[in-house]
């Protein structure tokens, strides 16, 4: 049994060995149909090294699912040696590893990338791949066929031989010399004063021309005369006085040549003559070099306008400056000016080569080095550039030419010394850097020869040159290919076997012979090739929709929706080479990309969407020369039925019948919104007009109760005197009794303006309704009686509790009651009665006229009035008032209708409100927490404010504000507040102006001529409005004014800005190396005292025990009070400030540039000049030598 299970095992075994042996064989076997792509085609050592790509396509079914395999790319050698590249490891699906992953079941494309080496074998070499493939314990080695041939070395043949520049000489042997000189007008004159005739530049014009004249080698060419008017005055009389200057300035000269026997005088085409009539050029140059004060103003003048008599009015307008201008610039223009032109005949090229050998001295710089041109011998130039370097050790040009002798001649060592000393007498020089980048190229620095040839970018062909050295050495360059399809007789070359001529051509041992070419003469091929569109399938590659034969005549196809997979094919009809022939081809309609393929001429397009499509493809010939034309065919896709034109049309009319109906909807809406607009244009009209009135009787009512108030106090008194007659009393009377009336309606006008005042509100207290109703009941009892009406008041209950505004209440009560007796006839019901404890209802009645349905309503709008009226007191405000108040309390005011013909008004109200308030507890409250104890809430972090007012009620309101975001403080009055400030640190001060013991002005006098507290803000509230209160509280120094009533919000957002503003100018001191102490001041007093505190510091800048007890000192200030002072501008220590003014004169001393980073920490009072660096960094995040960069200084 045991030797059967054995057996078994041994042929299962077997069995294995021979499948994992037969799955590595078949890769051996089928390793032919691998496609394999080498990049570039041959190799190529480039820069010393040999680079490989290889992209390999496995087909399908061919890498075996367990194996993994193992690559690596080998050049042979012909002489028997080869190199390997680094392997690459690939794997099957179901091997475990990390290596790539090929499938077995789809082609894909593997890619290589590698580098060796270049050896000096690989010149005649070909490329394999070795594989190693394993199963299991299995192994199999197998190799490729030569994939790619190599390896081209042209970069290690290159003649390392550059070219050196010469410093080129500016010998010129005609050169040109000219004199200038210039005469002078008075205004409006062409005449030439006598002191112009013999000013210094017509004496050294005069003397120029005779030495000219005399001079063998200097030959007199011609005289410019140009003749100038200053541009002022009309333009005609300019230009006939320009005229009149020219005529005097040539008969002046040729006067003058006439006397000195200078014949050219006579000739008239030897003057050369121009006419400036209005000089506006010579006067704009003028203005750009003055300094006038009004020199921009005029100059935006002459840019803004060309007419010449607009820029003469314009700058005549500018009164200020013209007279300036008249005097200083003017003048200038007035002129003749003469330019004499000569030329100067130089030395012969004899003369100077028969001195530069026997007295080098008497030849210039220029003159000596042409003089070296003149002569083939190496000798006799370095000779000369020798002289120069002599002669002329300055110009650099000497030494760098004879540092190009010494290289030529092999002296390189020498040479470099040359060009160094030229380098050092003319930096950056471009010609000195190609020389100096020749050197470095010849003793083998490449590197260093690249970046001087770069520097040396162009000075020249030879520096061209020299950088072609450089790129073929490191393999910078393109080559290109030609193989047997370009007409060779073979890719096989025998080794050693290349010849050059002469005359340069080039000649090859194949294979197959030997060949021979020009390079000069090898002609790109300029033939465009033609390419033709060959057929269309789809879906059956039998089924052909299109051929070649009618391509001439058909121009397109057009598909179904589902005929949108097909393919293209195409050919180019030519014969050279036509496997190399390169295509492009684009979609358009589908992508505007052209895709280039080499020798593949069909292209496959799968699933195209519905539309039109134009494709076109182009060929390029071996010389890369593409046809202009390309080959077009059109491809129109039918859209599926449902996106038909039929569908779309459809579609697009129920696309419009929806708009339409949109539209329409739309209208209708819009219709409605604008009549709604128009309407609530309307109710804003109306409400305008309402509010413009109500407002004038408001304005009017304040007006009236000033002179009221005037009229009633001496009424009083003059009524209460014994001695007045009956009748004197009884108009007294009537007068008090109308000033009454006129002071209610005033008032009753401003309570109905109250309600309507948006934050306006009551306070609900607990009150019985029937005692309410009881006193004004009384209280307008007997003037009913006087009016013979009977009142009568019904109520069921002895008293009854609500929440009511009592003061609303009565207004209510009393404007009824007063409409009621105003309009009955005989009597006047007021009745209460309750509803089911939630609401109480209060009818006024009486028998009056009965009030028709139109006006129910009306009769509650302000001031109206109906007929009935006319001859009735009032105003038109008590119903509405009465009705406002009513809403207030969540209740209603309405006229009822009555079956027993009285008129009803009924007030019903209700018992409870959502904000009412319990007397007692309100008292309460006031006992256990008095207002003048209220605690605020303190935080560190925040500033904090001093609340100034007398007011218990305003003080705490502003208090309790102003806590959300500051810290507060409160005084009652002046007196208090400086016992706060002396008590507290205060950042800021509200005040009231008027207060007992000492008022708001008196304060701000005190605190702001206070040293100590005068650098803290203040903000006046107050009632007093006037332009001269304002003004007084802004000259004693107040920082900002706010009348009474105020906004919070405008109080709170003063505060905000006054706070930040002075966080802002600390912050600006502290963190700008250049701001000025001064900078934090907010008065004079402060300013005086920053200043005076700064050149203390300033004086004891390097004493190292410079602190707060010295300055106090110094200051005549106590400690604290220095303290308290220096905190409350600064907000920061007193020693903090000594130290970051320390800082701030580092940062002077450091833009002086004259002292090192030591010598300025020990200056400005540092032990360590790391402490100082650090501080310095800190303060203002940068070092000391950062600072001294970004202000361009340099540090000793």
């Amino acid at each position: 049994m045991k030797r059967t299970l054995k057996t078994v095992a041994t042929v299962a075994l077997a069995g294995f060995v021979v499948a994992s042996c037969s799955s590595l064989n078949k890769m051996k076997r089928l390793e032919k149909n691998i496609a394999y792509k080498v990049t570039p085609e041959m190799l190529e050592a480039k820069g010393g090294q040999v680079d490989l790509k290889i992209d390999a396509t496995i087909p399908a079914k061919y890498f075996n699912k367990k194996v993994t395999l193992v690559a690596t790319p080998v050049l042979k050698f012909q002489n028997g040696g080869e190199k390997a590249y680094d392997p690459k490891t690939f794997q099957g699906e179901k091997v475990q590893g990390n290596n790539e992953v090929v499938p077995y079941a789809t082609e894909k494309t593997v890619n290589y990338s590698g580098t060796v080496p270049f050896e000096e074998g690989m010149r005649v070499s070909g490329l394999y791949v070795k594989f190693q493939g394993s199963k299991g314990k299995k192994s199999a080695d197998y190799e490729s066929r030569k994939i790619a041939d190599g390896v081209i070395a042209t970069a290690t043949m290159v003649n390392n031989a550059p070219a050196i520049a010469i410093g080129a000489d500016q010998f010129e042997r005609i050169t040109k010399e000219e004199q200038e000189a210039a005469i002078y007008y008075l205004i409006n004159s062409a005449q030439i004063r006598t002191k112009e005739m013999s000013s210094k530049e017509i004496k050294a014009m005069e003397k120029f021309i005779k030495d000219a004249k005399a001079a063998e080698d200097m030959e007199l060419k011609n005289i410019q005369i140009q003749s100038y008017a200053s541009p002022d005055g009309p333009m005609s009389f300019n230009e006939n006085l320009a005229n009149n200057r020219e005529g005097a300035a040539d008969k002046f000269v040729k006067n003058n040549m006439k006397k000195n026997k200078v014949e050219e005088y006579k000739d008239l085409d030897f003057f050369k003559k121009y006419v400036v009539a209005e000089d506006w050029e010579g006067f704009k140059k003028a203005m750009e070099e003055s300094n006038i004060r009004d020199k921009e103003l005029i100059l935006r003048v002459l840019a803004m306008y060309s007419d010449p008599e607009v820029r003469e009015r314009e700058i005549k307008n500018i009164s200020s400056a013209y007279s300036v201008v008249a005097e200083q610039i003017l003048p200038k223009l007035r002129r003749s000016k003469f330019v004499v032109n000569a030329e100067r005949i130089g030395k012969s090229d004899e003369e100077i080569r028969n001195l530069a050998k026997s007295n080098p001295s008497a030849l210039n710089v220029e003159e000596l080095l042409y003089a070296a041109t003149l002569f083939d011998n190496n000798g006799d130039k370095l000779a000369i550039y020798e002289a120069a370097m002599r002669q002329f050790p300055n110009d650099w040009r000497g030494f760098n030419d004879a540092g190009m002798i010494l290289f030529e001649t092999g002296k390189v060592a020498q040479a470099k010394a040359d060009f160094e000393k030229a380098n050092a007498l003319s930096a950056n020089n471009k010609t000195i850097k190609n020389n100096l980048g020749a050197v470095e190229l010849i003793n083998g620095n490449v590197k260093e020869a690249e970046v001087l040839f770069g520097a040396a970018t162009g000075a020249g062909n030879e520096v061209n040159y020299n950088k072609g050295i450089v790129a073929i050495m490191k393999g910078d360059y393109k080559i290109k290919v030609f193989k047997k399809e370009h007409g060779l007789t073979s890719n096989q070359f025998n080794y050693n076997s290349s010849l050059k001529t002469d005359n340069d051509k080039l000649y090859f041992g194949t294979l197959k012979g030997m060949i021979s070419f020009q390079p000069n003469s090898i002609q790109e091929f300029s033939i465009q090739p033609k390419v033709y569109i060959s057929q269309i399938n789809y879906n059956d590659p039998d089924h052909n929709f299109l051929h070649q034969e009618a391509i001439t005549f058909k121009k397109g196809i057009t598909l179904e929706h589902n005929q949108s997979t097909f393919y293209i094919d195409y050919t180019s009809l030519s014969y050279q080479a036509p496997n190399l022939t390169q295509y492009a081809y684009c979609m358009e309609g589908l992508s505007s990309k052209w895709y280039h393929v080499v020798g593949e001429n069909r292209v496959y397009f799968t699933k195209l969407p519905p539309g039109n499509y134009t494709f076109k493809v182009k060929a390029a010939n071996l010389s890369g020369i593409w046809n202009d034309e390309p080959a077009m065919f059109q491809i129109t896709i039918l859209p599926p039925w449902w996106l038909s034109t039929k569908a779309l049309i459809l579609y697009g009319i129920i696309a419009i019948g929806c708009v339409v109906l949109l539209i329409f909807i739309i209208s209708r809406h819009n219709k409605a919104n604008i009549q709604q607009k128009i309407q609530e244009f309307e109710n804003e009209k109306e409400k305008e007009l309402y509010q413009a009135k109500i407002d004038f009787f408001i304005n009017i009512a304040h007006e009236i109760r000033t002179p009221l108030t005037l009229i009633k106090s001496p009424l009083e008194k003059v009524t209460r005197d014994i001695k007045l007659s009956p009748s004197a009393k009884n108009y007294l009377t009537i007068v008090d009794k109308n000033a009454n009336r006129l002071l209610d309606l005033v008032n009753q006008l401003l309570d109905f303006r109250k309600t309507e005042i948006e934050g306006y509100k009551l306070n609900f207290i607990h009150t019985d309704i029937i005692a309410l109703m009881q006193e004004t009941f009384e209280r307008f009892h007997d003037t009913a009686e006087q009016e013979a009406l009977q009142m009568i008041i019904e109520c069921n209950v002895k008293s009854f509790y609500a929440f009511i505004d009592k003061e609303a209440c009565t207004k209510i009560l009393s404007n009824l009651l007063s409409n009621a007796i105003k309009y009955a006839r005989s009597k006047i019901i007021v009745r209460f009665e309750t509803q089911d404890g939630e609401r109480f209802t209060i009818d006024i009645m009486n028998d009056g006229k009965p009030i028709s349905e139109e006006i129910k309503e009306k009769i509650f709008e302000p001031f109206y009035r109906d007929d009935s009226s006319i001859h009735k007191s009032g105003t038109g405000l008590g119903l509405p008032l009465a009705r406002s108040l009513a809403e207030m309390h969540e209740g209603s005011l309405t006229l009822e209708e009555s079956p027993t013909g009285l008129i009803i008004f009924r007030l019903r109200l209700p018992v409870n409100q959502p904000n009412s308030l319990k007397l007692e507890e309100e008292k309460a409250e006031v006992l256990t927490n008095p207002a003048s104890e209220r605690k605020y809430v303190t935080q560190e972090s925040r500033p904090t404010v001093l609340v100034v007012e007398d007011n218990t009620e305003m003080l705490h309101f502003i208090g309790q504000e102003i806590n959300v975001h500051y810290n507060v403080v409160t005084a009652g009055n002046g007196e208090e507040a400086i016992a706060r400030l002396q008590e507290y640190g205060i950042q800021l001060i509200i005040s009231d102006i008027m207060m007992p013991v000492m008022d708001g002005f008196t304060l701000l006098k005190k605190i702001k001529t206070n040293l100590e507290f005068s650098h803290i803000p203040i903000i006046l509230l107050t009632a007093k409005n006037t332009l001269q209160s304002r003004m007084e509280g802004l000259e004693l120094g107040a920082d900002a004014y706010i009348d009474k009533p105020f906004s919070m919000d405008l109080l709170l957002t003063q505060v905000t800005n006054l706070l930040n503003n002075r966080s802002n100018m600390r912050a600006y001191y502290f963190n700008s190396p250049i701001a000025n102490i001064k900078s934090m001041a907010y008065t004079k007093a402060d300013e005086k005292f920053l200043k005076k505190l700064n050149d203390i510091i300033d004086s004891h800048i390097n004493d190292v025990n410079l602190d707060v007890d010295m300055i106090a000192d110094l200051m005549n200030l106590s400690r604290p009070t220095l303290y308290r002072k220096i905190n409350g501008l600064s907000n920061v220590t007193p020693n903090e400030l000594i130290k970051i003014s320390r800082l701030k004169k580092a940062a002077e001393l450091i833009l002086q540039g004259d002292m090192r980073i030591y010598e300025i920490a020990e200056a400005v009072g540092f032990n360590s000049q790391s402490y100082f660096s650090r501080a310095f960094s800190k303060q203002f995040n940068m070092s000391p030598s950062q600072y001294a960069k970004e202000n361009n200084i340099e540090l000793k």
